[in-house]
């Protein structure tokens, strides 16, 4: 829900961005069918996604791990035993080594990534961690991307959105090292008069 929330903001203060993922969104799904061939079809919607949830990240620090046995690193620095060890997920998702121009939101980021095919979205890397990495990577994430882009999709489809409140920009809130979308924004639905399934 908190990635679905984050993604729908993040349109809604992109205007430009909504308007063009729309006119992708209805290219591909002339009919107004969701299926999963179609869902595969849309570079622009996922690049955006992507890159929404890169600048999201749900915490500081999203991976922590406590070690069984005391473990020494390639670096020399030893790991104590019951010692918690973290990934600053929020840190790499903003490292220049790894994102040109890291803290500005760029819609287009993905888009011409190499790996950019379907299924893409659930692809994770070192330097990309939202749904982890290696043996702590989320189960679940398939799914997950597959029925937050349905939701997209299908409102997309079926209701123009804007922004209510155009003079304030929203702002995530932090609970400790845990981020959540801005609950104070509001948004307008007005149903398209087009023919969807």
């Amino acid at each position: 829900m908190v990635a679905l929330t984050q993604t729908v903001i993040d349109l809604l203060v992109r205007p430009e961005c909504l308007e063009r993922i729309q006119s992708e969104i209805r290219t591909v799904m002339k009919d107004g069918v969701v299926t999963v061939e179609a869902l595969n079809q849309l570079p622009l919607l996922d690049s955006f996604m992507k890159e929404s949830w890169r600048l999201l990240d749900f915490g500081a620090f999203t991976i922590n791990r406590v070690a069984k046995v005391d473990a020494t690193l390639p670096n020399g620095i030893t790991v104590p035993k019951g010692f918690t060890v973290s990934i600053p997920t929020y840190l790499t998702h903003r490292n220049s080594k790894f994102y040109d121009d890291p803290t500005t939101f760029d819609a287009n980021r993905f888009i011409n990534d190499p790996r950019m095919r379907a299924g893409y979205l659930a692809d994770v890397s070192p330097e990309y961690l939202f749904f982890g990495y290696g043996k702590i990577i989320c189960p679940g994430r398939h799914i997950a991307i597959r029925i937050i882009k349905s939701v997209i999709v299908k409102m997309l489809l079926t209701y123009d959105i804007a922004l209510c409140d155009v003079t304030r920009i929203p702002t995530p809130s932090w609970y400790g090292l845990f981020c959540v979308p801005d609950h104070r924004v509001t948004a307008s639905f007005e149903e398209r008069h087009i023919e969807v399934q």
